[in-house]
């Protein structure tokens, strides 16, 4: 047995070590076309902790895992099963998966690892019974972890996981890459789900308040993939494209982290500026386009046909142009509307038409024509 936990020691260490090098070798590539990229600017540290040390940090905040607002992309991907097993190999003191942290900040926050903390922490706090257990069935099987053998409870506590901590001054896109590249094997998230976890709680709150704005609600009913994200994802483009767009962006997703960042500093009254402007320039989107909201028109020989479900493309040059008009302007290309949707229709049925970011100049010229005449 002390061979095979020498052996299994050794197997996990290497792995730690090709893992860590392949990050830094993904992100070197990922910017190395980048200008004023330093590799050195990398600080990615090895450490070793204890489950009691790792849970007192979470209880004293220092480790976030949202206990008292749990962002809406957490949710329960194992069965009971998975999650039993999962803690009875930590009572076996088997090597598990890496955890990794971003400790730019106190609270840390969890780059890959965070249903597994959370595991940890309900069982600890006794909000499950184990069950389905493999070899330690005759002392754990349907209890909690109050009623764990003494023994057991300590060895629990004091059995050790290794984890990369990323140190305080590596630069926010090199961190935000970094949550990417071990998504790719770990925890799988959507960009939404990292936006969430890796942007500060003030942030992220926000963009929850504009997706639940109840004009927003009503309006993408049956329109948007709320279970996924996208409602939270619809808000965050408004801001991306409306507070801080900039024609040299090269992306969307660009676009969307400058957004998020842009939102961490700025005043309570900016945020409020920001959601008067969101719902007024839906109330103009659903006067101008009524039932055909930020759908895809798309002509056949008899009839127009439109997408179910909301386009993204279609939505971010609306709300960002429609945004710029007066109100003068704006009753102006009300006036105009059967005219405008005809010409819309004629533009964006076309398959070859080129919508969205960065395409917004057609769409805009579009509006110009029937606002300002």
């Amino acid at each position: 047995n002390s061979i095979l936990s020498l052996y299994l020691s050794a197997f996990h260490f290497f792995v730690v070590t090709l893992q860590y090098k392949a990050i830094i070798i993904f992100v070197m590539i990922r910017y190395n076309h980048h200008s004023q990229f330093d590799p050195n600017s990398i600080d990615v540290r090895l450490q070793h902790f204890r489950l009691g040390q790792i849970l007192n940090m979470i209880h004293d905040h220092k480790i976030d895992l949202f206990l008292d607002e749990r962002p809406p992309l957490i949710k329960r991907s194992w069965s009971r099963k998975q999650e039993s097993l999962f803690i009875e190999s930590l009572l076996l003191k088997l090597p598990t998966q890496i955890f990794y942290f971003d400790g730019n900040d106190v609270p840390w926050k969890v780059i890959d690892g965070f249903h597994r903390l959370s595991v940890i922490y309900e069982f600890v706090n006794n909000a499950f019974r184990l069950e389905y257990l493999e070899y330690l069935s005759d002392q754990c099987s349907n209890r909690y972890f109050k009623d764990l053998p003494g023994y057991l409870q300590a060895r629990f506590l004091e059995t050790e996981i290794v984890s990369y901590v990323i140190n305080p001054g590596t630069p926010p896109h090199i961190r935000y890459n970094i949550f990417h590249r071990i998504n790719e094997t770990g925890e799988r998230l959507s960009n939404q789900d990292i936006r969430c976890l890796f942007f500060n709680r003030r942030s992220v709150s926000f963009i929850i308040r504009l997706s639940e704005l109840p004009l927003f609600v009503e309006l993408s009913a049956n329109r948007v993939f709320h279970g996924k994200l996208e409602d939270l994802e619809y808000a965050t483009h408004f801001v991306a494209f409306n507070s801080c767009y900039d024609s040299n962006m090269k992306s969307v997703e660009e676009a969307l982290i400058r957004a998020m960042t842009f939102l961490e500093d700025i005043s309570d009254s900016k945020y409020q500026r920001i959601e008067k402007q969101f719902e007024e320039t839906l109330y103009r989107a659903i006067r101008l386009f009524d039932e055909y909201l930020f759908r895809k028109p798309q002509k056949s020989v008899l009839y127009i046909k439109w997408s179910k479900m909301w386009n993204k493309d279609i939505y971010d040059m609306c709300m960002c142009c429609l945004a710029e008009l007066n109100d003068h302007d704006f009753q102006n290309l009300l006036s105009k509307k059967v005219r405008f949707l005809e010409e819309f229709i004629e533009i964006y049925s076309n398959s070859s038409s080129k919508i969205g970011f960065p395409y917004f100049s057609t769409f805009r010229n579009l509006l110009s024509k029937y606002a300002f005449q």
